[in-house]
């Protein structure tokens, strides 16, 4: 009896059938992994979440840069430069000081009035049966939007840097103002529910201008659909 045990523990045929149920189970294993794979590769997104609708240009860019640059440099030559010269002048009348450092000022203000903060960059946060291809972005577009859905506004600060304007789509209205280029209006909640901000940052700004090129041959862009979707004149 126990010679026949032995044999069978070491018998090629038991050895053989134990390697082909290994072979069976990692062979089910790795189509199992293939299978999973697959379907992730299928299901990822190609557009990120913050996707870019609107880009008003390298050449506006620049330009608008450049004219809130000069003004800018404009301004600290006429005051620091121009204006002491003929503070400490013998023959300089009193007046001329506060002249030039006015006069230096007004191009600041109209660069500042006439640009009124230009947006350079629009990104609108999507969700993710969105971002699968362009086509599902613009079959979101072209459905209603949510108002809670957040949009980036990027503008060009008075010395030339970015900055980001985060907020609901609902805050935005289409405007039109006498002494401005601006054609949005951010209509702001409660003061109660925006962040504290710091003194020497101001007030959180209202107007916005984007430059809306008219609809190609192809078709309204993501952002003219979400453009027809808000309210105002």
């Amino acid at each position: 009896m126990q010679r026949c045990w032995c044999t069978w523990l070491t018998s090629p045929r038991l050895w053989n059938s134990q390697s082909r149920l290994k072979l069976a189970r990692v062979g089910k294993i790795g189509r199992l992994s293939r299978t999973i794979s697959s379907g992730s590769t299928t299901r990822k997104s190609i557009l990120p979440e913050r996707t870019l609708l609107y880009h008003a240009g390298t050449g506006r860019t620049v330009i608008i840069g450049s004219m809130k640059l000069t003004a800018f440099f404009f301004f600290a030559f006429s005051a620091f430069l121009v204006a002491p010269s003929q503070l400490f002048h013998p023959d300089s009348p009193a007046w001329v000081p506060p002249a030039v450092v006015v006069g230096g000022l007004i191009p600041v203000l109209v660069v500042a009035q006439a640009t009124a903060p230009f947006v350079t960059y629009i990104h609108l946060r999507i969700p993710f049966y969105a971002r699968r291809s362009k086509d599902s972005l613009m079959k979101f577009v072209n459905n209603t939007v949510p108002l809670n859905t957040e949009i980036d506004l990027t503008t060009i600060g008075h010395f030339g840097w970015p900055h980001v304007h985060r907020m609901p789509l609902a805050e935005l209205r289409k405007a039109k103002f006498a002494l401005s280029a601006a054609n949005l209006k951010r209509v702001l909640p409660s003061s109660s529910s925006l962040p504290k901000r710091s003194w020497w940052k101001g007030s959180l700004p209202t107007k916005f201008y984007v430059v809306n090129e008219p609809i190609g041959r192809r078709g309204p862009t993501p952002w003219q659909k979400v453009w027809e979707q808000l309210n105002g004149p």
